[in-house]
């Protein structure tokens, strides 16, 4: 026996002299790990610490050992002794404790521990049962007051119905709505149906699970007043509409997909190169850790200004040109861990591929490739997540900017619609030619509720939705709503980076015919996705059941009837356009206007930036931009009515007690909602609000108490991270995003 363990038994020996000596009983000694030992033995152990406790207190303070033991335990937490008398593990309780540990199920455990917990409180339940929570404890104790001691639940008579076609109809549009499902650019989905035959169907990526989206959809129905399916109906209809399950909150952003992609080729590399189990899984942890950072509280860590390199937006957006280039006022002496194990784990495959003894030369020039690649997407992706979150500051600066005088106006080509019929042969079928249709939704502010109004154009024939066409929609969008509201005397666009709205085109056209038009940002590329989306999106599925109602759509005026008749609470100013197509006038592009994302038209000239808020911006003179002509539409029919803003984001008439189940897809976003009018709205506007995943308690607390103190100097919710001084000299050069 080791001396250490000598002088163990030494002190025990001498612990049970002195019980005895105090007329309590011995100790036997342990000689097994604690979490080993039943309830039974635990707790004649924690009578004899109670024992001696109880003792020590007689000999202290004699007539006052009840005061000081209750002292005592509402020193350490509890507000009364614990009674261990009532934690006494006869032979029944050991049964139902070890029937407890082997039940497969919460439902079966929590039946058990009804009967445990009726008559012990928590603290004496956690003398039984260390593992048990709190949460479960309550709920066992609710069961046994509502259902009865070790009684299971009553079954629900489920009386089985024929499937109701109509709610089949509204749920099957529910769960391919815009925020349940997204559209993937490439695959097929293979539907098997109950006699063999296979039914081909787009792939597509569902965004959560089963359970949520039913939830959804009966908060929904009770919203409209619309008798749902069964749960069970609803189950099984999902799990026959398979589709991909997503396993992240964003997945069609190629550089997402790219990178996500990069992380799992350097956990492949890992696996083959690497014999150690351990250290193998180890670096896989890592990587997935890595992995899931960049997908979620890196986006929240970046700001405007920051003493790390990674996270300061003026650091890594600034180039070496005085004009595209932002000095920090602050030293970047500081590191983010997780962003430092990120090119730590990336450095320690290399070292790993690097001391490999590699015995085929392809297979080594395959490692190395792959390795160079995966680097390079992990080092694109988070470039791409900062700059997304620096264009989007110019978005929300702009709906703050908005006024009853002023407007912003979202631009985008909707996919051609094809044609349909409600009764189809296979003639009609094949060979079909889209109708291309373009939106603009226009917002504005009155008393500082936000407005909206879409405008659609859909064009009767074949066009080419080039920067011609663009600008004539743009201008024709323009003047209506001059028209329409000559106080609006101020314009904002803002579109993604589809080159027939960044060009050359474009911007000369609209700096020498658009008075109106301040300002024009683009988002960052594959951070496209915004109003115009989502409202096409209900728009398609108000013609799909337009059509299942008997209705044929193959033409634009069929579009515009089908738009027009199923629209409720918004109304959209449709019109049926073609072109006047003149012959087409040879212009001068604008020098490196790819590499420009934000435009600003001034008297005299035009200012860009590479990126929005970094440095004074280079200026075009007007002079040097050319004058063309823009194209104009023909208006083949259009509705006459009175349009008028609708207003978003207002607060509902009677106040729901429902949960809040309907959460925001956006990656960091922590607002949720009651209603999906609510939740629809909120994805139109964006205003999302980011939030840490994971934040410690005292963490809030001091950003809650700072925010309060200087509120009036913070304009946006940064978070900072858990920061280090740098200890090396590993500094990320200036404009590195």
């Amino acid at each position: 026996m080791s001396s250490q363990g000598s002088l163990k038994v030494d002190i025990f020996d001498r612990l049970n002299t002195l019980l005895k000596d105090i007329d309590l009983e011995p100790f036997s000694f342990p000689h097994l790990l604690w979490k080993t030992y039943t309830a039974k033995t635990k707790h004649k152990y924690f009578k004899g610490m109670q024992n001696m406790l109880e003792r020590v207190a007689e000999i202290l303070f004699d007539n006052e050992k009840e005061t000081v033991v209750k002292e005592f335990y509402r020193e350490v937490g509890n507000s009364d002794p614990v009674d261990v008398s009532l934690a006494v593990c006869d032979d029944t309780t050991d049964a139902l404790i070890e029937s407890y540990k082997k039940a497969y199920s919460w439902q079966i455990k929590r039946q058990i521990l009804s009967v445990l917990c009726v008559s012990r409180t928590y603290q004496e339940m956690k003398i039984l049962l260390p593992d048990v929570t709190e949460y479960r404890y309550y709920i066992a104790k609710k069961h046994a007051n509502f259902e009865g001691c070790c009684l299971p639940p009553p079954e629900k008579d489920d009386v089985r119905q024929r499937m109701d076609p109509a709610k089949l109809d509204n749920f099957l549009e529910f769960i391919t709505s815009s925020h349940i499902v997204k559209d993937l650019p490439f695959g097929q989905k293979k539907i098997r149906t109950s006699k063999g035959k296979i039914i081909e169907t787009p792939n597509i990526i569902r965004c959560m699970a089963p359970q949520a989206i039913i939830d959804q959809y009966q908060q929904y129905c009770r919203e409209q007043e619309i008798e749902p399916l069964g749960r069970s109906t609803m189950f099984r209809i999902l799990q026959n509409c398979t589709a991909t399950i997503r396993k992240s909150l964003e997945g069609l952003d190629y550089y997402l997909a790219e990178g996500g992609r990069s992380f799992e080729d350097l956990i492949d590399i890992v696996h083959k190169l690497e014999n150690d189990e351990e250290r193998a899984k180890h670096l896989q942890d890592v990587l997935l850790a890595a992995k899931r950072y960049l997908k979620t509280d890196f986006k929240i860590h970046v700001a405007e200004t920051s003493e790390v390199a990674d996270h300061c937006r003026r650091h890594a957006l600034s180039d070496d040109s005085t004009l595209f280039s932002l000095q920090c006022s602050h030293s970047h002496n500081h590191f983010c861990e997780s962003c430092e194990q990120i090119k730590e784990v990336v450095r320690d495959v290399k070292q790993l591929v690097n001391q490999f003894d590699f015995t085929n030369r392809d297979d080594k020039d395959d490692i190395i490739f792959r390795l160079m690649h995966a680097e390079l997407g992990i080092s694109s992706w988070k470039s791409h997540l900062l700059r997304a979150k620096n264009q989007e500051e110019a978005k929300q600066e702009v709906f703050k900017s908005l006024s009853s005088s002023s407007a912003c106006i979202v631009l985008d080509w909707a996919m051609k619609f094809l044609p349909r019929k409600y009764r189809e042969d296979s003639q009609d079928w094949f060979g079909k030619r889209g109708i291309s249709w373009h939106l603009a939704v226009v917002f504005t502010k009155d008393d500082e509720i936000l407005k909206g109004l879409t405008y659609l154009h859909i064009f009767d024939g074949q066009i080419s939705q080039d920067a011609s066409v663009t600008t004539a929609v743009i201008l024709d969008v323009v003047q209506s709503l001059n028209q329409q509201y000559p106080d609006i005397t101020t314009i904002h666009l803002w579109s993604d980076n589809a080159g027939c709205y960044k060009s050359s085109e474009t911007i000369s056209t609209i700096y020498h015919h658009f008075k109106a038009v301040h300002s024009f940002d683009f988002c960052e590329a594959q951070d496209g996705k915004g109003a115009c989306d989502r409202t096409a999106a209900v728009i398609k599925a108000n013609i799909r059941r337009f059509v299942n109602e008997g209705h044929d759509v193959v033409t634009a005026r069929d579009m515009k009837q089908a738009i027009e008749k199923t629209s409720k609470n918004v109304q959209y100013r449709v019109k049926v356009v073609g072109v006047e197509t003149t012959e087409r006038q040879k212009f001068k592009p604008i020098p490196s206007i790819s590499t420009f994302n934000n435009f600003k038209f001034l008297v005299g000239r035009l200012q860009v930036w590479r990126h929005y808020g970094i440095g004074v911006g280079s200026t075009i003179p007007g002079t040097k931009l050319q004058n063309i002509m823009p194209y104009s539409l023909k208006i083949w029919e259009e509705d006459n009515s009175d349009f008028h803003f609708h207003a978003f984001l207002c607060k509902p008439k009677t106040k729901l007690e429902e949960q809040n189940i309907f959460t925001c897809t956006h990656e960091g976003c922590v607002k949720t909602f009651c209603r999906a009018e609510e939740l629809d709205q909120h994805l139109l506007v964006g205003d999302c609000h980011l939030k840490l995943e994971k934040e410690r308690s005292n963490d809030l607390v001091i950003q809650k108490y700072a925010k309060i103190l200087q509120e009036e100097n913070q304009e946006h919710y940064t978070l900072s991270c858990i920061s280090k001084e740098r200890t090396g000299d590993n500094i990320l050069e200036k404009g590195w995003g």
